[in-house]
């Protein structure tokens, strides 16, 4: 009989002792679901926080203004500028705002960056390059590839056809030497020789006799179609 009651026992303990255990291991799996569900919603908290959620800007055009001008335009709106390139547009104020990435209208959030290309405060220097004596495609080529972008053909009397035998400033006149820096828009004439006579020597972008021509030809006492060996050798 005692026996049996001690089995008894023992089989209550065990069962107590089971059911505790099940029990904790509940709490347990409760208390990890609660812990991540807190830990989801404060991620998404933070991640709204981070990214202002909600909080978006139509990004405004800041073609033409200066970079100061465009700061006090974003100021209310907590958004950041900075310069990432600059490129020469000719006819526009050095430093103003050319465009903007993101472009305007544009739906970005506060706080974000707008990343802007400005024109160059200082033009472009290019290196003459040597030209004389060359034949007239080969100095246009040179000239193209040295950057070069204004450049007027010009023929002149000489002892030989298609010979390139100076460059000028269009503006000043001045006589461009090899190596010399100029802006890169710097409107050039390009001196090219010819034997041709003067009523069919007509400049190759404007279709105008040379008054030049005219004028050395006068002054040498031609009065006929020129030879090629009368003409004066620059």
């Amino acid at each position: 009989m005692e026996r049996e009651t001690e089995d008894r026992t023992e089989e209550k303990k065990r069962t107590m002792s089971a059911g505790r255990a099940v029990g904790i291991t509940l709490l347990n799996l409760l208390a990890m679901v609660v812990v991540g569900a807190l830990i989801v919603v404060g991620a998404l908290y933070l991640l709204d926080v981070y990214t202002h959620h909600g909080e978006a800007v139509k990004v405004p055009d800041l073609s033409g203004m200066t970079r100061e001008e465009a700061m006090s335009a974003v100021r209310s709106m907590d958004l950041d500028l900075e310069i990432v390139d600059s490129i020469y547009t000719e006819g526009l104020a050095p430093g103003v705002i050319l465009r903007t990435s993101p472009g305007p209208g544009s739906i970005i959030k506060k706080h974000r960056t707008i990343f802007l290309t400005t024109n160059t405060t200082t033009v472009e220097q290019m290196v003459m390059p040597a030209v004389y004596d060359t034949s007239r495609r080969r100095a246009e080529a040179a000239l193209r590839s040295a950057g070069f972008i204004d450049v007027t053909v010009k023929m002149v009397p000489g002892r030989y056809n298609d010979l390139a035998v100076e460059v000028s400033d269009r503006q000043t006149g001045r006589v461009i030497q090899p190596g010399t820096k100029l802006p890169f828009n710097t409107p050039l004439v390009l001196s090219i020789t010819s034997t041709i006579s003067l009523d069919s020597l007509y400049d190759a972008d404007t279709t105008a006799i040379d008054s030049e021509v005219a004028e050395a030809l006068e002054r040498i006492g031609q009065t006929e179609e020129p030879d090629g060996e009368d003409l004066p050798e620059l």
